[in-house]
């Protein structure tokens, strides 16, 4: 079969090693031809169809998302789809609903993502979710469609867009995170008829309903308390009834309302942006109501509802970070740097509230490194011996603690104070009874000094350094490590090689440049000597620094010139000998002749006169 995934109006169903098995034209056909760990890719085209995927593991997708993959479940039974198994994916399709729903999912850790919900009239069901650790996320619901969440436990939602709302009945651990509930018509979220725990709604908009009843946040009668409901960080926000209400009979446990944006709201029934119809107080201290507390807090809140402290601007504005914990008596340190541990007997601690401020709330005071936020509140009287510990991590051994008093206006010091080396942090124990809000400000002493390292090489003004350099300098007394940085520029900026933090700094004092550097260039290097805690704020500037630091050691060094291209070497080749073939004349003697016999003769004659010639004159001269 031909391998096209994306045909219009086909689906093709894939087994787990990626092969094709099949390819229909009805949804629920692919489904049935499919198996466990399979996908089914769903071509562009609008199907009419109700499927029921009971195969574990199981991936339906569209392949050219959902504005053109539409599966149309009008005048059907139930639901578009039901999710039945485990590790299913419903991704990239406009779902309009059948008699019930658009998507119910009961199988375990099932993931519904990028779909749309649409209907034209009515109130089906956009998606219910039941099951476990099921992740919804980046789905968009009309007006008409309710999220339903019934008896889910360890849940995500995040990154959709509710238009009608979310429903939550009988679910456990549900986080509801980052959503956008505007326009709804009665409720953005509403808890109803089974009581719900440890459910988290944070950084939502839930704004905008329409209905002069509509409300941001409803708890309706239920069986049950609620309890462990958070909601922080959310922009309730214009809603035409309140922001929060709670009906008089619901009981609710560590219920936090906190660092919120709660502003517009009730702008026709003339009720607080939060009511609270019940015996028992609500504690919603630490959100921001606008500009004019004072004069407007009447219609804010109603009795009941505990507002002060409040937050002088949005909590975007005034924290950098923050965290909550509901019934429990400690929380452990996060984003905001603060770990808070209550010990109490008497008191039931409800809420324990941290935050770090981007700058100081209160009076101007000297030499500030932090600024934090402890908040606890509990239930009954706190006794002489409830203490209530606080770890900031920041600062170091010779750090200061002050209080601010909301009584006196004034700052007043903290003592005694400890420093863990070991864990970085500094730590105070005060009474929990001053925890309602109050800022703290950390305080840096004198600082004991430690000396700069000497450069020991490449030294200053070297011109003939290694492309490949070691870098060295001299042993810190006192030092625990080494911040190290080599550049192209006097100020460092975008540094080649950055040595520092908790983690990248040196124990040695030499770094060998790994890879090569550039021919005839000046480059500059530095390093410092450091000690104790790395703390990776400094005031407001996001600047990170330890507890004890050296001045920079800087040099300047230029590397080695590149050397001048040489000429190639002359080779000289022996020439091959040269044979000289000798040259042999030969000479054939020509034919001797015979010499005539009367030659002789005449020889002859001429002999014999010469010796008488001699004898003549021998004698002559003896007888003279």
């Amino acid at each position: 079969m031909p391998d096209i995934p994306g045909l219009p109006g086909v689906a093709s169903v894939y087994n787990p090693a990626g092969i094709l098995m099949a390819q229909k034209n009805d949804l629920s056909d692919a489904v049935a031809a499919a198996g466990v760990d399979y996908t089914i890719y769903v071509g562009p085209g609008t199907y009419t169809d109700v499927i029921d995927i009971s195969y574990a593991g199981l991936t339906f997708v569209s392949t050219a998302g959902a504005a053109t993959t539409i599966i149309d479940a009008t005048g059907l039974t139930g639901y578009a789809i039901t999710v039945s198994a485990a590790d299913v994916t419903v991704d990239g399709f406009t779902v309009v609903p059948a008699s019930v729903g658009a998507i119910t999912v009961t199988g375990a850790d099932a993931i519904v993502q990028n779909n749309i919900i649409t209907a034209e009239a009515g109130w089906p069901e956009g998606i219910r979710l039941g099951g476990t650790g099921a992740t919804v996320s980046g789905n968009e619901l009309d007006i008409y469609n309710t999220m339903m969440v019934i008896g889910a436990t360890d849940c995500t939602l995040s990154d959709n867009t509710f238009g009608a709302g979310i429903n939550v009945q009988d679910s456990t651990g549900i986080d509801i995170i980052g959503n956008d509930l505007t326009g709804s018509e009665f409720t953005g979220i509403v808890f109803e008829v089974t009581a719900s725990t440890n459910i988290l709604i944070e950084g939502n908009t839930i704004s905008q309903t329409t209905d002069a009843e509509g409300t941001g946040i409803r708890f309706k009668p239920v069986t049950g308390t609620h309890d462990g409901i958070k909601i922080i960080g959310n922009d309730i926000t214009d809603n035409e009834g309140e922001a929060i209400q709670i009906d008089s009979t619901v009981l609710l446990t560590n219920l936090v309302i906190k660092f919120n944006t709660i502003t517009g709201n009730n702008t026709e029934t003339g009720d607080h942006a939060i009511q609270n119809d019940t015996t028992t107080d609500v504690d919603a201290t630490f959100n921001w109501w606008g500009t004019d507390v004072a004069a407007d807090i009447a219609d804010m809140v109603s009795d009941g509802v505990t507002y002060d402290p409040f937050l002088t601007d949005t909590a975007d504005a005034v924290f950098s970070a923050s965290d909550v914990a509901v019934g429990a008596k400690s929380i452990a340190k996060d984003t905001a740097g603060v770990a808070v541990s209550v010990a109490t007997t008497a008191v039931t601690v409800d809420t324990i509230a941290v935050a770090k401020y981007i700058a100081n709330p209160q009076e101007a005071i000297a030499n500030a490194i932090a600024f934090f936020d402890v908040y606890v509140a509990g239930t009954g009287i706190w006794g002489a011996d409830d203490k209530a510990t606080i770890k900031f991590y920041a600062g170091d051994a010779n750090t200061e603690v002050y209080i601010w008093s909301a009584d006196t206006l004034t700052w007043g010091e903290v003592t005694p104070v400890d420093f863990s080396a070991y864990g970085g942090y500094v730590y105070v124990t005060v009474d929990p009874a001053m925890l309602a809000g109050t800022p703290f400000a950390l305080i840096g002493g004198a600082a004991a000094a430690i000396d700069a390292p000497g450069l020991l090489a490449p030294k200053t003004g070297d011109d003939d350094v290694s492309l490949t350099p070691i870098f060295a300098w001299e042993v810190v007394t006192d030092a625990e490590g080494y911040c190290f940085e080599l550049a192209d520029n006097v100020n460092f900026v975008s540094p080649m090689v950055k040595l520092d933090g908790e983690l990248g700094r040196l124990f040695v004092t030499a770094y060998a440049y790994v890879g090569e550097l550039e021919y005839s260039t000046a480059y500059y290097w530095r390093v410092k000597a450091v000690s104790g805690s790395f703390n990776p704020w400094i005031q407001w500037t996001q600047v990170e620094h330890f507890d004890v630091e050296s001045t920079w050691s800087t040099g300047v060094f230029i590397t080695i010139d590149e050397p001048e291209e040489e000429l190639p070497p002359i080779v000289v080749e022996e020439a091959p000998p040269v044979i000289i073939e000798p040259i042999v004349e030969v000479i054939t003697p020509a034919a001797t002749e015979v010499t005539p016999g009367w030659i002789y003769v005449i020889i002859g004659v001429g002999g014999v006169l010469v010796i008488a010639l001699l004898v003549l004159i021998v004698r002559t001269r003896r007888v003279a």
